[in-house]
């Protein structure tokens, strides 16, 4: 099972993600089990040297770059100010909780992140066959319990949602998260979505997942930028995890602006009419 969910790695060539599954629960154990770190959040940290520090017209870029710029920059325009959650969250996935009641575990933190020193305690509250989710963050001689993310899952950690708050002098929902795992048929789909109708990016989208429906392409994103009203663009990126092979697929305004493939060494090639 195991093998072909992180075979999804491999396309940290388009978006540097790391995806850590562990949701089996130990028949022994009635600890509730974290959700994959990839529900939570991307990183693209190993994919960020191989995109242009500044993006012009006269730049050429090949096929892949394209993909890679179109998904690379919208998730950081969808997930900035992020970094002390996520970093919270990624300290969790590693630790054993603390039971503090017969339904009710806590993961407890302390971390420094650039100048600033942060405490956190991760909950999870066990309610019949779901999970629900609530991150407390405090900041040295600053704010203290911002709730900064909340979230549900079923006990399987088959399905579930994140609700991530941008700041704590400005406490609203910003990112909505959805996401499904299927571990028998080894397919994921993870939607991230701008909820906050102020954003720039209200109702923007990243959708990714890994899929056994396409004969070509186990891999997927779906980028959805509304932020120009004009102009309003989709970006399709379908990609072979084993020959890293993939396709480009641009939109503007629901039409087809733009189409193209590469091959396993990430050079350009025509699109077959069978992809």
């Amino acid at each position: 099972m195991k093998k072909r969910i992180n075979q999804f790695i491999a396309i940290a060539l388009i978006a540097g993600l790391t995806i850590t599954f562990g949701c089996e629960k130990d028949n022994n154990d009635d600890t509730p089990q974290l959700p994959p770190a990839a529900t939570f959040i991307t990183d693209f940290s190993e994919f960020e040297d191989g995109i242009p520090i500044k993006k012009s017209s006269e730049l050429v870029l090949t096929n892949f770059q394209q993909a890679a710029w179109a998904v690379w920059y919208t998730n950081s325009m969808l997930t900035v100010g992020l970094a002390v959650p996520v970093h919270a969250y990624n300290l969790a996935v590693d630790q054993t909780p603390v039971r503090a009641d017969n339904n009710t575990w806590e993961w407890s933190n302390d971390f420094e992140l650039g100048q600033n020193a942060y405490e956190t305690i991760l909950t999870a509250v066990v309610e019949d066959d779901m999970v629900n989710w609530e991150m407390k963050i405090s900041k040295a001689d600053g704010f203290q319990d911002f709730i900064w993310f909340t979230g549900t899952c079923n006990i399987l950690a088959t399905e579930g949602t994140w609700t991530l708050y941008e700041t704590p002098a400005d406490p609203h929902a910003l990112l909505y998260i959805d996401w499904t795992a299927d571990y028998e048929a080894e397919i994921f789909d993870v939607t991230y979505t701008i909820v906050y109708a102020s954003n720039n990016y209200y109702e923007s989208y990243i959708n990714y997942g890994i899929t056994d429906a396409d004969p070509d392409y186990d891999a997927y994103y779906n980028v959805y930028d509304n932020s120009n009203e004009a102009e309003i663009f989709l970006y399709k990126v379908y990609y072979n995890t084993d020959t890293h092979t993939g396709k480009y697929q641009k939109y503007i305004n629901d039409d087809l602006n733009y189409e193209g493939c590469w091959d396993g060494n990430f050079q350009d090639v025509a699109c077959s009419s069978e992809q």
